[in-house]
């Protein structure tokens, strides 16, 4: 956690280090451990537990009122570290220590049987204290625990439901904070914990899945927090995981994932996941997801994260090629959805560069932009997506902009999607442009798309790091039949556009370096292989 130890921070919040051994103590004398091979033993929390997560979350406070600071906290590291016993064991402390009146506690997942797991564990703690029974009820039945005097309680709820509750929380964990696809839930909590003095979010859980989904887009604002590029002192952020670029075989990628290696998870468990990762694509995405704490998109898809990462740069730029031949591909839409023009050279070491361009109209956009959270206000003031006026992508911008690359660079063909193609493909060929209409098809798709995917296994292909693109590669997943592969829009999640336009452009290179007969060979082709 990063603390911002300016003036301004020391005249708003103090360190209770009484109450940090509090909790330490409270865990020592009346939690036990319920599950695995320490089971009936005291919970004894470690040290990195105790001053890097639950210590700071329970001891900063407010000078004003000795209240706690912070009224969110976001917790994240591989499976296997305690998340769920501490957690237990925070809530339980809260409960009694906090003394908030009828407080209402909450444990939240997407299911009620999933928050069921944490608040099972809280009732089994119960039952085996009796120093926590004499204070609390335990009903091992609903998993819920009530305060016997001041009837508090902590209860199990799924993420729908609780969004609901018309109360007013005091504490509400978002157990497997990952699988939130939207920020409907926390929004609503923000309304009911105005009621409270000092109400508490915490965000728990390992890495998902899903890049477009509201938990990732709160884990990038938890390292901004982290990093101190965001300034917001009542929010609290532990991230463990392993840099993008680590080895998920290493050791060192363990121990950043896992604060508690290795001893929990074990070196064994772990090394045993490696093994069957080595072999199996499947293995590789569990062990850098679930211990190595690093998120991945899901396993059907075509391109693996780490692997298109390393193929991006930012130090180029179309302008930096003049009189460089390019080749162009097309994939075209008309409304509710993205239209991109891919330009694509051979630089002087045989290595395929690309030079994306997305458009959209604009008021189809901002529908999408709401309905399915895809950020495209973000990536148009970031220059990587280019809005239109209207709810008809205008071919006439896209024209301009092939006409004006045309003055600098040689376009030696261009291959498009046929799709609303009639205006652009008049504009196109009256820039003398070589034009090729594509057919969809595996047999047709099948060397470029493979030369797109191959390279970018192999790290021999070169990207604009555009948010857009990115996003596209990320969704993108591929029709295979005994003709090849392609790159398929009806199997892929959301848009895949500029994977399309950027096979297309490869394509055109195939063609013109093996005659026309790209289909019936098999990659690779440049200079470079």
């Amino acid at each position: 956690m990063r603390v911002d130890r300016s003036q301004e921070i020391d005249e708003l919040y103090w360190y209770d280090s009484e109450e940090e051994q509090r909790f330490v103590d409270f865990c020592a004398a009346h939690i036990k451990l319920i599950e695995g091979q320490w089971a009936g033993k005291q919970f004894i929390l470690q040290k990195w537990q105790r001053e890097n997560i639950y210590g700071p979350i329970l001891s900063w406070k407010q000078r004003a009122d000795n209240l706690r600071r912070f009224r969110s906290a976001f917790i994240t590291m591989a499976r296997k570290n305690a998340k769920t016993t501490a957690t237990a064991a925070l809530l339980l402390y809260s409960l009694i220590r906090d003394n908030e009146h009828e407080a209402e506690n909450y444990v939240s997942a997407q299911t009620e049987a999933k928050a069921k797991k944490l608040t099972r564990i809280c009732v089994r703690m119960v039952q085996a204290s009796p120093w926590l029974t004499e204070r609390l009820i335990a009903y091992p039945g609903s998993c819920i625990i009530e305060h016997r005097k001041n009837h508090g309680f902590i209860q199990p709820v799924s993420s729908e439901a609780v969004s609901q509750l018309g109360g007013s929380p005091h504490i509400v964990v978002m157990d497997e904070f990952q699988e939130q696809k939207t920020d409907d839930l926390q929004a609503a909590l923000q309304t009911g914990f105005g009621a409270r003095s000092q109400p508490l979010l915490i965000m728990q859980g390992t890495a998902g899945d899903d890049i477009h989904s509201s938990a990732y887009e709160e884990y990038q604002y938890a390292k901004m927090v982290l990093k101190g590029d965001v300034h917001h002192p009542t929010y609290f952020s532990f991230i463990a995981e392993a840099d993008r670029k680590a080895d998920p075989f290493s050791v060192e990628a363990w121990k950043a994932a896992n604060p508690g290696y290795p001893f929990a998870p074990s070196h064994q468990s772990i090394e045993e996941i490696a093994i069957k990762a080595r072999r199996k694509k499947t293995w590789l995405r569990k062990l850098r997801q679930f211990h190595c704490n690093q998120w991945v998109q899901d396993i059907d898809a075509a391109i693996d994260e780490v692997q298109w990462e390393a193929c991006g740069r930012n130090d180029y730029k179309l302008e930096d090629f003049p009189g460089k031949p390019l080749y162009l591909g097309i994939d075209l839409a008309d409304q509710d959805d993205l239209t991109c023009l891919c330009f694509m050279l051979i630089n002087d070491d045989g290595i395929p560069m690309y030079f994306p361009f997305f458009y959209g109209p604009e008021k189809c956009i901002e529908k999408n932009m709401y309905e399915h959270n895809v950020p495209y206000d973000e990536w148009a003031e970031a220059g990587d997506f280019t809005p239109i006026p209207g709810i008809r992508t205008d071919y006439k911008v896209l024209a301009e902009k092939v006409a004006d690359v045309a003055k600098t660079n040689p376009i030696k063909v261009c291959h498009y999607d046929k799709h609303h193609s009639y205006y652009l493909v008049e504009s196109l060929e009256a820039l003398g442009i070589e034009l090729v209409e594509a057919t969809q098809a595996c047999g047709p798709m099948n060397a470029c798309t493979s030369e797109v995917l191959l390279r970018i296994t192999e790290g021999r292909l070169i990207h604009p790091h555009n948010a857009v693109l990115t996003w596209n590669a990320m969704n993108a997943r591929t029709n295979e039949n005994k003709h090849g592969k392609m790159f398929d829009k009806k199997l892929s999640h959301k848009k895949i556009d500029g994977m399309v336009a950027m096979a297309l452009a490869t394509r055109g290179a195939i063609s013109e370096l093996t005659g026309g007969k790209e289909e019936e060979l098999n990659p690779t082709f440049f200079p470079d292989s």
